[in-house]
């Protein structure tokens, strides 16, 4: 089954209609489909097997109704083959999420072409600067 530590382990992701259930407008407890993935920091890496998923008891108590936490039990069915469209999905969402890290240091700060530099903070700056580098020295002159 499914576990991670710190987002590194595995863990169910996507909710995939069976194509035999796509046509019924009403779908109330119909199996769906999830793949199980492993993860780095809870970002899908590499599909490893798919499951058809039943909700098979869903549990009421006035404990859990005032808490907020309705607990179900499902059955997981796990599938010949891995589910394609639901991970080229993932695969999509993974490759989002990489071009937006790797783009990260390239995206500039639109305000700051705009931003006029006030003779206060000017000033400030340069006092800043004077302060933290009076205590410089070199090392070999003495």
């Amino acid at each position: 089954m499914s576990f991670t530590v710190c987002g590194v382990g595995t863990t169910l992701y996507g909710h995939a209609v069976p194509p035999e259930h796509q046509l019924l407008t009403e779908r109330p407890k119909f199996p769906y489909i999830k793949t199980e993935w492993y993860t780095i920091f809870w970002i899908p890496i590499w599909p490893l097997r798919s499951y058809l998923v039943h909700e098979v008891i869903r549990r009421f108590s006035l404990i859990a109704i005032l808490l907020g936490c309705i607990g179900s039990e499902y059955r997981m069915t796990r599938l010949p083959n891995l589910h394609w469209p639901q991970v080229g999905r993932g695969y999509i969402f993974t490759a989002v999420i990489f071009l937006f890290f790797l783009s990260w240091p390239y995206i500039d700060d639109p305000l700051q072409q705009h931003r006029e530099v006030s003779p206060r903070t000017d000033s400030l700056y340069t006092l800043a600067s004077d302060f933290f580098s009076a205590g410089d020295y070199d090392s070999a002159a003495v």
